[in-house]
């Protein structure tokens, strides 16, 4: 099955932004570069994420990702 597109790229620009999950803190969007980052801890472009990874990979990734990459510097937004 596959999720509906966003109603508008505003809704993208709010969930990975200051009001959403603040991805855009370490992560790429475009041509958006996140300031005061060490590259070694920089994550990937975000752009077109959706044509790149498969959705059970993306929601497996966002709720562990330690337990798909030990040692990532990445919050997990998994709720108890």
């Amino acid at each position: 099955e596959q999720s509906q597109p966003s109603k508008t790229p505003l809704d993208g620009h709010a969930l990975v932004g200051p009001k959403g999950f603040v991805c855009i803190a370490c992560h790429e969007v475009g041509t958006y570069k996140p300031r005061n980052v060490a590259l070694g801890t920089r994550g990937s472009n975000l752009l077109a994420l959706g044509e790149r990874m498969r959705k059970p990979y993306y929601i497996r990734w966002t709720r562990g990702p330690l337990r798909v990459v030990p040692g990532m510097e990445m919050p997990s937004y998994a709720r108890p």
